[in-house]
This record gives C-alpha cells, structure tokens and sequence, in this order.
C-alpha cells in the first residue's frame, strides 16, 4: 500500500517536495567505475584525496545519483522511479570490490512547515533491501533551493546542510 505523505500549515493541507538520492561511499572503487559498474551519470561526485571548501581532502568517494520529484509526488513512486534504475546486483558488486563500501538510498523531504512524515510503502522499502541498499531519511523545513544548494564555506554544523549530499553521518567521506 502507498500511502502520499500530506502535512498541514494553518488548516490548509500541503505537500512536500521529494528528492531521491542513491549514494556510494567507498575508499577504493573510482567514481567512474561506479558509473560504469550501475550504468548511470551521477548527479554529483566528491572525490577521494579532493580538497573540500575547507580545504581539507576527503577520505573516500562519495557518488551521488539525485532525483527531483514533482511537489505532488508521492515518496514511494519516486523511490521505486529511481531504483528501477539501478541494477539490482549493483550493490553486492561494489561491495565485493570494497567490503566497506556503502550504498544508501536516501529520501529527503523539503517542506515548509514545522514538521513532516513520510512514508515509504512495502513495495519501496523491499526494493531497496533487494538491491542491498540502507535508507537513510532527511527532512529539510525551508525552501527548496536552501535543501539543495550546498552549504557556503564557513557554516557550522548546527546549519541546515544539501539534501543528502553531506549529512553528517558522512560529511567527512
């Protein structure tokens, strides 16, 4: 069962944005043989022994493949949109490779209330664990453009940070 994720704000009833994002964090497997391996274009790549906007160089890989859903759309048809397109033996490759490689799909929710849910149907969640997949969920309250635009030099991280490109279990990836 789907269940659309709806939320309210003065009585009015409001939808959320979603972005889906699939992640690989590895020290070993190059961005390109990610690519190569799932047969997809990242959306976004930060590389191993590449300096951050502090300066400092990341530890490991971080591949990013990012989706923008519709304001009306519902969390679980984005997730199985973007998870139909990667292989579903993808994950066990890579981890085959690199045994501390990580795949995260991650569903982070921009809204502009206080709070927001989300739920993910059975279908969603079971294609993602068939995939070997984590999933890891994010909320963003603020505009659209403040949960994708990363965060300027200088910010803390008390700040509101990109939708899923450096949440801060994996900031320093």
């Amino acid at each position: 069962m789907t269940v659309a994720v709806r939320y309210s704000r003065g009585g009015d009833k409001m939808k959320p944005r979603f972005i889906i994002a699939i992640k690989v964090i590895t020290r070993f497997i190059s961005a390109d043989r990610i690519s190569e391996s799932v047969r997809l274009k990242p959306s976004h790549v930060l590389k191993r022994n590449e300096s951050n906007h502090l300066g400092k160089k990341w530890r490991k890989t971080s591949w990013h493949y990012q989706r923008f859903g519709p304001k009306s759309g519902q969390a679980s048809k984005l997730v199985l949109d973007a998870l139909s397109n990667w292989p579903r033996d993808a994950a066990r490759k890579l981890k085959e490779i690199d045994q501390e490689c990580e795949v995260f799909l991650i569903v982070s929710c921009v809204h502009d209330t206080y709070t927001a849910s989300c739920v993910l149907s059975h279908e969603a969640i079971s294609a993602a664990a068939e995939r070997g997949m984590s999933i890891l969920f994010s909320s963003y309250p603020g505009s659209e453009m403040e949960a994708v635009v990363p965060r300027p030099a200088g910010m803390n991280s008390r700040h509101r940070r990109g939708a899923g490109l450096t949440h801060p279990q994996h900031a320093r990836a």
